[in-house]
């Protein structure tokens, strides 16, 4: 038989096997066709074999269309040979029991963006075809992309590129919500189901969401890094939809700069002022919108324009003239020179795209179904962001779904969210702002007296550390405008360190009686702690993720443990404070509790090292009764803040430094004994 000769020969029964057999069957005789009783047997062998040489023939027919699938993928994507090669090979890494056809396409997908990564940490690769081609939504790709690199060992550099797309598509998709609110309340607006199926093609709504959409892209592109914060990217937005009303043919508006809700708002030089009235709304800060939109957009917008970008005709239309604060463009939106300016700005995101982008933002504007909700993203992420799951809400539900903007707000599906993102965002910056706008800069006249009460009068050092620890974070540059002015950001930090500081003295100088607290003042360690707290606070607010914890502990040299000891009395001496900043403390003491404190060179090593060095001298001592473990230095003790007696200190981490000579906890005493009964005397 051919398949037994690719095989090699089968075994021959053996001449005892043959003699032992109890049913008779003859030996054996050298004949290459086995007896009856052999024939069982082997033939067993034979077709052990067989499925064997099947399995394999199989495996081998599953490669070759493993194969064919993934080059048919890279030849409808256009993807590079260099591309295509790398990521064949880390595919061939994947091991076969992780290996299925549900699997596989995810796997493609994740193989494809790995080896299209760049040197500036970002894949070049068309992510979105590829996705569209494998019949995977952007959500659904996160967790498959940390399995792939967690199994092929790819390093932390492949990790922390997953959560910058991750975090790009839920800005993402959180501005998108928030740019169909908006656009809603000036326009008459599209159905979705109406973008989704592409029906409105002409001078219409549609078509002015969809270019509103793709401006606003390309000005975040070009102005803002690459992972955006959300509240300048915010700003920017209101003045894309700004510009878009100046120039929007009456018929699409659905208000009118004579309407009452409008004409509340005039500005100085008698215009309407729409910036103001989406402020309102929105609960913005008009002056940070209109710093926005004179210094950046204004600027921008020209760019386009002298660039050929934007067409304008200054024959056409010219914008509503009571309308201030927006860039001239005139016959923008216009019937004739929409489509062009459509074109136009869709070549210029795509330029745009491939030279930064890992997604096409654009879907969203018809494709968002394809993108999905972002449900399936890490805690973190979704706690940074606050994308908290409603309490009677399903996975599926765990963030306002991606839908028509101008759903009523009867909907159920409105109801299952007390508040989007973003709103509790510009919720947190206005308590900030309401706060501290009568605040000084500077320390005030309560905090004047304190610093003059002390030894020698402490202001001069408290205002120079206070600039000094400031003047070391560094905004991150912002593509064309690596200018963009965050220092009144930083202003709200200090304003709000100096309150925290005189509310801890008051309380202070009410408990003791007494208003001379040199030693604390000139204790360089707690101030640096106090005001990382405050700039922390303003840069979570902001949601500068750029600067995101522990960017403030670097730039200021600070350790995590002495950060967390101050963080109690901060909330304790701020109780107005809102619940996401709360939280968002609570979450960074957790995180030094279970990982940073435990670092190298960190105090809370050192203090163990001196309790167990103290415990262990204790124990040596000749005669020495058994002694509590005795309680930190009194200079380490009165730095501390008081830990709630809730929260319970963990243990190190693993693969943590662990500091020599630490005892190790007693065992648990043994129950006491009942004492023996006491001898009788018998009578007489």
């Amino acid at each position: 038989m051919s398949t037994r000769g690719s095989q090699g020969p089968l075994p021959i029964v053996s001449e005892k096997e043959s003699k032992d057999n109890d049913n008779g069957v003859s030996e054996a005789s050298g004949s290459d066709e086995p007896e009856s009783g052999d024939e069982s047997s082997d033939g067993g062998k034979e077709l052990s074999e067989l499925a064997t040489i099947a399995t394999d023939l199989s495996n081998s027919n599953a490669r070759e269309e493993y194969r064919r699938r993934y080059e048919l993928l890279c030849r409808v994507t256009n993807i590079d040979e260099n591309t295509k090669s790398a990521g064949w090979s880390l595919l061939q890494r994947i091991p076969a029991e992780d290996r299925n056809a549900e699997n596989d396409r995810f796997w493609m997908a994740c193989a494809l963006w790995a080896a299209g990564r760049t040197e500036t940490g970002q894949s070049d690769v068309p992510l979105w075809q590829i996705l569209q081609e494998s019949s995977i939504r952007m959500v659904d790709l996160f967790d498959p992309l940390k399995s792939f690199i967690a199994l092929l060992k790819l390093g932390p550099a492949y990790e922390e590129g997953v959560k910058m797309l991750e975090k790009k598509y839920v800005v993402m998709t959180i501005l998108f919500q928030k740019y169909e609110k908006v656009f809603g309340e000036l326009f008459i607006t599209p159905t979705r189901q109406d973008r989704q199926q592409q029906k409105c093609r002409k001078a219409d709504s549609f078509r002015v969401f969809g270019v509103g959409w793709t401006l606003f892209l390309i000005a975040t592109g070009k102005l803002l890094p690459r992972l955006p914060d959300v509240v300048n990217a915010f700003h920017l937005m209101l003045c894309t939809v700004n510009l878009l009303y100046a120039h929007a043919p009456p018929a699409l508006r659905k208000l009118s700069p004579t309407d009452p809700e409008l004409a509340s708002n005039v500005n100085a030089a008698g215009g309407v002022s729409c910036l103001a009235f989406l402020c309102k709304t929105q609960s913005v800060n008009l002056a940070e919108v209109l710093a926005v939109n004179d210094k950046y957009f204004f600027p921008f917008i020209a760019t386009l324009v002298a660039g050929g970008v934007l067409k304008s005709n200054a024959a056409r239309s010219t914008p509503e003239p009571s309308v201030s604060h927006s860039p001239v463009v005139p016959g923008l939106l216009d019937d004739d020179l929409l489509a062009q300016n459509e074109q136009a700005l869709n070549n210029e995101y795509s330029k745009l795209h491939h030279e930064q982008g890992e997604f096409d933002e654009r879907l969203f504007i018809d494709k968002v179904d394809q993108i999905g909700t972002p449900t399936k993203i890490t805690s973190q992420t979704r706690s940074y962001y606050h994308l908290s799951r409603p309490a009677n809400a399903t996975p599926e539900h765990s963030m306002m779904p991606l839908q028509s903007p101008y759903r009523h707000a009867s909907s159920p599906l409105h109801g299952s969210v007390t508040r989007s993102p973003l709103t509790t965002t510009l919720a947190t910056i206005q308590w900030l702002n309401r706060e501290l706008a009568d605040r000084p800069d500077g320390p005030s006249d309560v905090l004047l007296r304190f610093f003059r009460a002390c030894t020698n009068d402490v202001t001069g050092a408290v205002v120079e550390r206070v600039k000094r620890l400031i003047d070391t974070i560094e905004l991150p540059a912002a593509g064309a405008a690596s200018d963009w002015e965050d220092t009144p950001r930083l202003e709200l930090a200090v304003r709000l360190y100096y309150r925290v500081l005189q509310t801890m003295l008051l309380a202070e100088e009410a408990r003791l009686q007494q208003d001379n607290f040199t030693t604390l003042l000139n204790h360089d360690n707690f101030h640096a702690t106090l005001l990382a707290c405050c700039v922390e606070l303003v840069l979570f607010s902001y949601k500068m993720v750029h600067l995101a914890f522990p960017y403030v502990l670097n730039q200021f040299g600070l350790n995590a443990f002495d950060f967390c000891k101050v963080i109690e009395s901060v909330v304790r001496h701020e109780p107005e404070m809102p619940r996401v900043l709360v939280r968002h403390l609570s979450s960074v003491e957790e995180r030094i509790l279970e990982s940073l404190a435990w670092q190298e060179a960190s105090p809370l090593l050192t203090l163990l090292d001196d309790v167990a060095n103290r415990a262990h001298v204790a124990h040596t001592l000749p005669g020495a009764p058994h002694f509590a473990a005795p309680r930190p230095p009194p200079a380490l003790a009165s730095l501390a803040s008081p830990m709630p007696p809730s929260k319970v200190l963990p243990g190190p981490p693993s693969g943590a430094a662990v500091p020599s000579g630490l005892p190790s906890p007693p065992a648990p005493a043994a129950p006491a004994q009942p004492p023996p009964p006491l001898p009788t005397r018998r009578p007489g």
